[in-house]
């Protein structure tokens, strides 16, 4: 009798959808009819949405929590912009932007730096300016000329008028990018290629996957990938699939999250299906802005749940009823991806420029609905 080993399978499962994929044909000649997909999110609505954020972030149950920065100390990505007060000498002070952390400023000429630009609807900087008449009044434009697609889109022109102690949204809301470039207004945002950028085994049966890509197809396979259905019906067209999570609670159960900032489109997408994917139901809820990149269940209790957007961290301890910001600290910031470690029972968020932070999971877990 021949023992074949549980990480054998799995590298034999991997194998074979690496072949159903690479073997898969392009969605053109299939004969299927894709309906349109929505259009991008108003820059106004935008704004909206990130001030429902902002005010939920103050009423939440969870706003004391705090996160633990766990490193890099090395954060923010890129610098994209330095300015200077002049005349040099009189003063200390400079400002730098970056692609994904926001705006930081020195009085010591870069002994110490303190981000004064974090938490705003968006974080992604192309350029800081000091206005020559006076060093105190600062204007910044958001969205990165060397932008990836995996960075924030911008949200037109900030102005401070304390040297960053606070700031004031001056326009330009669906600029997008500032940086002195050229956007052509209808060629924007990435080519899907068909990629697949969601994969996901359940824990509660061998074989069953499924597989997500980035021009919003979702497929899933009970036999190992020998055979593929595509289960897109239900959810949003053409928005990437950000992350698929096979429920560890129950077999038939999963959850997708979509992420259209490709498109300009901030409107959370977030999905569940307790049929293998035949029918879906949104549990965007009270989730007031997007992109959403992940969702991870609790893995002590199914009706917790934890959301990461590009502007914090959401927690639901009812199943996606009711959505709550989760801690009082965390920048405004992409997050790319959450765990959560069963033994240590800490929450582990993983961000796109600012680092990686931890919180204690038991409060959520112990908390009194």
């Amino acid at each position: 009798m021949v023992t074949v080993s549980r990480s054998a399978r799995v590298w034999s499962v991997v194998g074979l959808l690496a072949v159903a994929v690479m073997l898969s044909p392009p969605l053109a000649g299939q004969g299927l009819t894709v309906p349109p997909g929505p259009t991008a999110t108003d820059p106004q609505v935008r704004l909206k949405w990130f001030g429902q954020h902002k005010a939920m972030a103050h009423t939440s149950p969870f706003k004391d929590f705090k996160w633990q920065f766990l490193g890099p100390t090395n954060i923010s990505g890129r610098v994209t912009d330095v300015a200077v007060a002049t005349p040099r000498g009189k003063s200390y002070t400079m400002f730098v932007g970056t692609a994904t952390g926001g705006v930081w400023k020195t009085d010591n000429e870069g002994v110490t730096w303190a981000p004064v630009f974090d938490q705003d609807v968006t974080t992604a900087i192309g350029d800081v300016t000091i206005a020559p008449s006076n060093p105190g009044i600062i204007w910044v434009g958001t969205g990165e000329a060397n932008i990836f697609r995996s960075s924030n889109a911008g949200a037109g022109v900030f102005k401070s008028a304390d040297g960053g102690q606070t700031w004031r949204h001056m326009g330009l809301a669906g600029t997008l990018t500032i940086a002195r470039i050229v956007i052509h207004p209808k060629q924007q945002g990435d080519i899907p290629y068909q990629t697949v950028f969601a994969l996901s085994e359940s824990p509660m049966r061998f074989g069953l996957l499924y597989a997500g890509t980035d021009d919003g197809r979702l497929h899933v396979t009970k036999d190992g990938g020998k055979t593929w259905v595509e289960i897109t019906t239900g959810l949003q067209p053409k928005r990437w699939m950000s992350k698929a999570v096979a429920s560890a609670f129950d077999e038939g159960t999963v959850y997708v999250a979509q992420n259209g900032k490709r498109d300009d489109d901030v409107t959370p997408y977030l999905w569940k299906s307790t049929e293998f994917g035949a029918t879906w139901k949104s549990l965007a809820a009270n989730i007031p802005i997007g992109p959403i990149n992940v969702i991870t269940e609790d893995p002590t209790d199914a009706r917790i749940l934890y959301v990461g957007t590009d502007v914090g961290v959401y927690a639901s301890v009812d199943g996606g009823v009711i959505w709550n910001v989760l801690g009082g600290n965390l920048p405004s910031t992409y997050v790319h991806d959450i765990v959560v470690h069963r033994r240590d029972k800490v929450i582990v968020a993983a961000t796109h420029g600012r680092g990686m932070w931890v919180m204690d999971a038991v409060p959520i877990e112990t908390y009194k609905k």
